[in-house]
């Protein structure tokens, strides 16, 4: 990744709208950026972090700037290991999650949970967290 395809993740996966003639702009992010990095030690692999930190917790930002300040908890966070459970492990957390925290939907999204086979089971899961059930560790 570079510095030109961080100011297009900014701008497709954490909302940033660069206000003005956009290649101006770009121009402007991209050299202060450069600057930010020089100055912190950080690479564009750090902001590349930072921009998929941000966007897994759908922080919009206003301006590219900001990862700077992003790039030490994505760091931290990278670090950490990472544990992937059995996806029957997962399907039965999020049916058991329902369970203690019933409400309108709860009953739909156990069906949908339940009767998923194969790599759809994936995207089930997927879709139930998108729809911010579950826990709100993250």
């Amino acid at each position: 990744m570079n510095i030109s395809q961080v100011l297009d993740a900014c701008e497709n996966d954490l909302g940033w709208v660069p206000e003005g003639d956009r290649l101006t702009v770009r121009k402007a992010q991209f050299t202060i950026l450069k600057h930010a990095m020089t100055k912190h030690g950080f690479t564009v692999d750090d902001l590349a972090l930072a921009v998929a930190w941000a966007a897994r917790r759908r922080l919009p930002i206003q301006k590219p700037i900001q990862l700077i300040g992003f790039v030490d908890e994505a760091r931290a966070v990278a670090a950490e290991p990472v544990v992937v459970h059995p996806i029957e492990d997962q399907i039965s957390e999020a049916i058991v999650w329902e369970d203690e925290h019933p409400d309108a939907d709860s009953r739909r999204w156990v069906s949908r949970l339940i009767r998923a086979m194969g790599p759809a089971r994936w995207d089930v899961l997927v879709e139930w967290r998108q729809a911010g059930r579950g826990p709100k560790d993250s």
